[in-house]
């Protein structure tokens, strides 16, 4: 099949889940370049279900040949540098799920992926972009928390702040550290019951900021500060 076809199939595929297995005859390279387009995809299935599948493709790519799967990560970070002349949607995202995925490059591109967070580093002003990229680091933190160490900060900053998806993101990244807040911050967070829903673990959930951190006070993972 030539790349117009497997991304026609790819985006029927991606209408139902994301790919858990490569399909049979179809190379994880081949599929690089159809996801990159699915990132743009304006059903928000496929959208996510392409991020999931980016990571799963440079996965199985990363086992055939390292410096190839590197090349798919500077294809992301490329296309959310201002110089790209693109937006980069979904890209913060699909960075995200591959360093999740694959430790070895969780190590080496984890703190580019947080310095997009970062104000007088690389920041990512376009709010949907931003929000991605917090999306990412979460994702990441669930695997390989230590790589993200240096995103707390702003985790915390934005579980104080106003924009509620943001605040639901850094929920999620905060759930593999233990975290200190004050006890009016924390009975905020508990009474914000807003429902959003969100693309976590390879599938649609509804959650709120009081939800997760419920969860998080039960886990011992989000302490009072008294």
């Amino acid at each position: 099949m030539d790349h117009r076809e497997i991304r026609r199939e790819l985006r029927n595929r991606l209408l139902s889940g994301p790919l858990y297995t490569i399909p049979w005859g179809w190379e994880p390279l081949k599929l690089i370049g159809p996801l990159f387009s699915l990132l743009l995809d304006l059903d928000k299935r496929v959208r996510w279900h392409a991020v999931s599948s980016m990571g799963l493709a440079t996965e199985m790519l990363f086992k055939e040949d390292e410096e190839k799967a590197r090349v798919v990560l500077r294809r992301l970070m490329w296309h959310l540098n201002d110089e790209s002349g693109g937006i980069g949607w979904g890209c913060p995202e699909a960075m995200g799920e591959i360093l999740y995925r694959v430790k070895a490059l969780s190590k080496e591109f984890s703190k580019i992926l947080v310095s997009y967070v970062y104000e007088d580093q690389n920041y990512l002003e376009y709010p949907p972009l931003l929000q991605g990229a917090f999306w990412g680091i979460a994702r990441v933190s669930k695997a390989h928390p230590q790589d993200v160490m240096g995103a707390k900060q702003r985790l915390v900053e934005e579980v104080r702040g106003k924009d509620p998806l943001l605040r639901i993101y850094s929920l999620l990244g905060l759930g593999n550290f233990n975290t200190a807040l004050g006890s009016e911050e924390i009975q905020n967070l508990l009474e914000d019951k807003r429902e959003f829903e969100i693309y976590w673990d390879e599938r649609f959930q509804n959650l709120s900021s009081g939800l997760l951190a419920k969860k998080l006070l039960e886990e011992g993972k989000l302490l009072w500060n008294r």
